[in-house]
C-alpha cells in the first residue's frame, strides 16, 4: 500500500500534470466568466479530448475547471445582472444594484 502511494505522489508531481491543471484553471476563469455560465459545457467538451490523456492529467484538468466555478460565476451576476449558475441568483439581488451605485 505505501507503494501504492509513493508511485501517486510521484505521478502527480510531474510537470504536465501540473501543466494541465493550469489548462484547466483557465478554461474554466473564461468560460466561468460567460454570462451564460458556460462551465459545464465546457467541461463536457473538455473531457472528450480527456479520453486520449493520461488518467493524472485528465483529472487535474478537470479538477482546475470545476475549481474557479464557484469563484468566476459572480463576475457576470454582479456586472451585467444576469446570473450564470443557480448559486449565483441571490448574488445578482445585492451585487447589481450595488455596481450600478458604483
Amino acid at each position: 500500500m505505501f507503494e501504492a502511494g509513493l508511485d501517486a505522489a510521484l505521478r502527480l508531481g510531474q510537470p504536465w500534470v501540473f501543466a494541465g491543471l493550469v489548462l484547466g484553471v483557465a478554461c474554466g476563469l473564461i468560460s466561468g466568466a460567460l454570462p451564460a455560465g458556460a462551465n459545464l459545457p465546457v467541461l463536457v467538451v473538455m473531457m472528450g479530448f480527456a479520453f486520449q490523456l493520461d488518467p493524472f492529467i485528465a483529472m487535474a484538468v478537470v479538477i482546475g475547471n470545476l475549481a474557479v466555478g464557484g469563484t468566476t460565476d459572480p463576475i457576470p451576476c454582479i456586472l451585467m445582472g444576469i446570473p450564470g449558475s443557480s448559486v449565483a441568483q441571490a448574488t445578482v439581488l445585492d451585487g447589481y444594484p450595488m455596481a450600478r451605485r458604483g
